[in-house]
């Protein structure tokens, strides 16, 4: 059933994206600690798909001015087409 809302949600925001209707919450973050958590949250997935991630910070972290749940969302999204 989460993987269904998570469809549900995406058509949504699908649907939003072609009005321009959507909004955007731009703010400060370290990309690295959203790909960290999505890595957490997508493992039950990642198991089941047999899908391996190894992610390692080369340098020095950068912070982005994103909307944080729309990268997630991205990022997500990606994991679970693989």
């Amino acid at each position: 059933s989460g993987r269904l809302n998570e469809l549900i949600n995406n058509l949504l925001d699908l649907s939003k994206l072609e009005v321009a209707d959507i909004a955007y919450d731009k703010r400060e973050h370290m990309l690295s600690d959203i790909v960290r958590m999505i890595i957490d949250e997508t493992e039950g997935l990642r198991r089941t798909k047999h899908i391996g991630i190894e992610f390692e910070v080369v340098g020095h972290e950068q912070s982005v001015i994103c909307d944080r749940a729309r990268i997630a969302q991205v990022i997500t999204n990606l994991i679970g087409n693989a």
